[in-house]
């Protein structure tokens, strides 16, 4: 398989709409692949395809919320669907291994957009994890 290869956009090519589509009816572990696939592949719609049919299909929880957050934010460039995939990422696994990472990037985008949620989540975020990776940014919108 090409995704194997590390050859995203080329695997990501060999899927027509119609096969892409018969694939959505995968197994969980294939439709994990197919969506990180689509997501190196610069294909960020097929990739929360692929992520929400695992939700649907298999419920498959936590490690997608927090992918459907990243694909969001990084690829699609929508901070509302990141925030609330973020959110369900913390709801799901509140203690697992992206919980700092999505409180992080929950306080990064909230800093980055209007609105009064920035403090919010600096406090949150400094209250889990007061030496973590976005300490001093959180810090720092305490002190505006």
């Amino acid at each position: 398989m090409l995704a194997r290869e590390g050859k995203h956009q080329e695997a990501m090519a060999a899927l027509d709409d119609a096969a892409f589509s018969a694939a959505l009816g995968a197994r969980p572990s294939t439709l994990l692949e197919l969506a990180d696939s689509a997501r190196l592949g610069g294909r960020p719609g097929r990739a929360r395809d692929a992520l929400l049919a695992a939700r649907a299909r298999h419920h498959v929880t936590g490690s997608t919320a927090f992918l459907l957050g990243k694909v969001s934010a990084d690829q699609l460039k929508s901070s509302a669907d990141a925030l609330r995939w973020f959110e369900t990422y913390l709801a799901e696994q509140p203690s697992g291994v992206f919980a700092e990472q999505a409180l992080a990037r929950i306080l990064e985008i909230h800093s980055a957009g209007p609105g009064d949620g920035a403090r919010a989540a600096a406090s949150r975020y400094l209250a889990a994890h007061p030496n973590g990776s976005r300490a001093a940014l959180a810090r720092s919108v305490l002190e505006r």
